[in-house]
């Protein structure tokens, strides 16, 4: 659905509105057994992305350009790190078990 322009003004209820008929949509087709892994996927991403449009919508147009805008301070990548959790059990050795 991309980004809103700060020139628009945002319908809440008509997103909560679609928003509920995609979930009367999936229920029904659920409890009818039409629902595919296919369609399930389809219909969460569909619930999903207007969550998001939503959320998008209530951040001030200030707020949703403070990542791009802000290039002032210095960001070090990191990288993956890993940290190994590996238990400490007490095993008896072959020899003290013979």
């Amino acid at each position: 659905m991309g980004r809103l322009s700060s020139s628009i003004e945002y319908d809440f209820r008509a997103a909560r509105e679609r928003q509920q008929e995609y979930i009367k949509m999936y229920r029904l087709q659920k409890r009818l057994g039409h629902m595919n892994p296919e369609l399930e996927i389809e219909f969460m991403a569909l619930i999903d992305e207007i969550e998001i449009e939503i959320a998008e919508a209530h951040q001030p147009v200030n707020a949703r350009m403070t990542t791009a805008s802000n290039s002032d301070h210095s960001v070090t990548p990191i990288g993956n790190i890993i940290n190994l959790i590996v238990p400490q059990w007490d095993f008896e050795s072959k020899e003290e078990v013979q």
